[in-house]
């Protein structure tokens, strides 16, 4: 019963340290003479104290929001989405800004014959004259994936597949079984997207007690992938899936990199394009590589969908990109980014470097 000396906040990763160190501490007798070792000007008003007694309780306050965030979470399953299958088309679209929503459903829908799709080319200046800004962005969210079903003939765009390429089994029996073991802070370093855990590793940190044997494991993945290559920072995440978007702070490319067991899907999926040159009347068509363009050029956009399973592939974060539904088993990713802007490069529109995987 004797009076209070004092009091500190600490936050824990998760319950189980918490535990632990109410476990250890609480109730424990101390000596200011530890605390304030070498202290002389702090130990002088504890002159008459030999020791005090450490409590440890859970902050009242917010009880029940620690309560919460510190069970363990279960895997995303709000994407209501069959196995290997993908996002619907409105969804890949989302991310896009409104002026370039609008300049494809313009481009899809000057490529169309379909004729009741010619019929809906009102003037969007007529369609939004009674919208708010909110609404005029919907409906051109609408109209883009109208031109993009009517052009395609189908709800999906059309799909590349490749893979990245395979890291060396030592690498792997290294990374994974760190990755299982982790501890993940609470709350995700980053809101807004379906993910289990999202840990982010800035690069400029020294000594890293919790995360080092992480940063090493993927320093020496980097200096066998590409040695040259200057990240800033790591997203770690646990079963992130689907939501689409655009890593808008990058100013380089990225490697992407997922590890587990799992199946039936989990793919990264990354935008691209490319010019088309539709040859003569006979509507041939070929890749235009470079930079050579006329009038009967087209762009087309598609999807990469990437096997990135215990291998890695260099990607540009800076296209709308998102990761398929998988089944069975933990989906672990690391992506390494630079937003630094130290080696700025140019945004890759085919959303995977090809060169690099060949």
């Amino acid at each position: 019963d004797r009076p209070y000396l004092g009091y500190a906040i600490v936050v824990f990763r998760d319950a189980e340290e918490a535990s632990s160190v109410i476990a250890v501490m609480d109730g424990t007798d101390v000596s200011p003479r530890t605390v304030f070792d070498g202290m002389a000007g702090e130990l002088e008003q504890f002159a008459e104290v030999t020791s005090f007694r450490v409590k440890v309780r859970s902050v009242e306050n917010n009880e029940s929001r620690a309560s919460s965030s510190n069970e363990e979470p279960t895997r995303p399953d709000d994407t209501n989405l069959a196995t290997n299958s993908d996002i619907s088309l409105t969804e890949q679209l989302r991310p896009l800004s409104t002026d370039e929503l609008l300049q494809r459903t313009l481009r899809l829908e000057s490529l169309s014959n379909n004729a009741t799709h010619l019929d809906e080319r009102v003037p969007l200046e007529t369609q939004f004259k009674s919208l708010s800004l909110m609404e005029q962005r919907e409906a051109t969210l609408q109209r883009a994936v109208r031109a993009h079903e009517h052009t395609n003939n189908q709800p999906n765009r059309k799909q590349v597949h490749l893979h990245g390429k395979p890291i060396p089994a030592p690498l792997l029996h290294k990374l994974l079984p760190i990755l299982q073991s982790l501890r993940w802070t609470v709350p995700n370093h980053r809101q807004g997207l379906t993910a289990e855990r999202y840990l982010v590793l800035q690069t400029n940190v020294h000594q890293d007690r919790f995360y080092g044997e992480l940063r090493n494991a993927c320093r020496e993945l980097m200096e066998w992938a590409d040695p040259a290559y200057y990240y800033s920072g790591i997203a770690v995440t646990k079963n992130f899936v689907a939501s689409p978007h655009i890593d808008e702070r990058d100013t380089s490319f990225q490697y992407a990199v997922s590890l587990g067991d799992f199946r039936g899907g989990g793919q990264l999926c990354v935008e691209g394009k490319r010019m088309i040159a539709r040859n003569g009347s006979d509507g041939a068509e070929q890749v235009i590589s470079g930079h050579t363009r006329d009038g009967n050029d087209v762009c087309e956009e598609y999807v990469n969908v990437v096997d990135t399973q215990n291998r890695i592939v260099r990607v540009d974060g800076r296209n709308v990109h998102w990761v398929r539904p998988w089944d069975e088993a933990d989906r672990y990713s690391l992506i390494f980014y630079d937003t630094s802007g130290r080696f700025p490069t140019p945004i890759t529109e085919s959303g995977v470097d090809l060169e690099w995987l060949a």
